[in-house]
């Protein structure tokens, strides 16, 4: 009987009839909030996602095609919503622990401007160390940005042996400036 009456109620909801909807309003709405309130753990948010949850079944009613009871139509609307709030909360949390830790980096490389100057000196000389070819490949790719397919055309050489002298030079230098990182975070 109740799932009748539900969809009757939509139907008169889908013809634009407002006592239909504040029906189903008071009808659902406290229940709604209570299991939104299990996922959100504060009223205010459980309310508010009922209410869009709510609005969203007015807008769409003459659209809706429920194969299910009204009331696991909604309840499933307001766990999905509740999920999406959180999902998005969490990314918006790890966005904010994100900024925090680069201001933290960006503070402490401010405050130590030698240590900064100090590690782009030992960087160019690791550089100049590079095989001249070598070099020549790293400086245009880091440098200039041109992809590996422009510098083996600009230079006369496969993508492949640009692909192989990156790796010679990322290595190379990864290996001479590993003990200038560990002294400059040791300071």
């Amino acid at each position: 009987m109740k799932k009748e009456e539900d969809k009757l109620l939509l139907i008169q909801i889908a013809k634009g009839n407002k006592d239909a909807f504040n029906t189903l309003f008071r009808k659902y709405y406290q229940q709604l909030v209570r299991f939104a309130l299990g996922y959100t753990h504060s009223g205010e948010n459980a309310e508010e996602l009922v209410q869009d949850i709510m609005v969203k079944l007015w807008e769409q009613a003459p659209a809706l095609k429920i194969e299910v009871s009204l009331l696991a139509y909604l309840y499933t609307s307001v766990r999905n919503r509740a999920l999406n709030q959180i999902k998005h909360e969490k990314v918006i949390k790890r966005y904010a622990e994100q900024r925090i830790a680069e201001e933290k980096q960006n503070q402490q490389v401010d405050e130590n401007p030698v240590n900064l100057s100090y590690f782009r000196q030992q960087l160019l000389l690791a550089l100049e160390k590079l095989p001249s070819r070598c070099r020549e490949i790293f400086e245009l790719a880091k440098f200039e940005g041109l992809s590996y397919d422009e510098i083996a055309q600009h230079l006369g050489l496969s993508a492949k042996t640009v692909e192989n002298q990156m790796g010679v030079a990322l290595k190379k230098l990864r290996e001479a400036m590993m003990p200038v990182v560990q002294t400059i975070y040791e300071s």
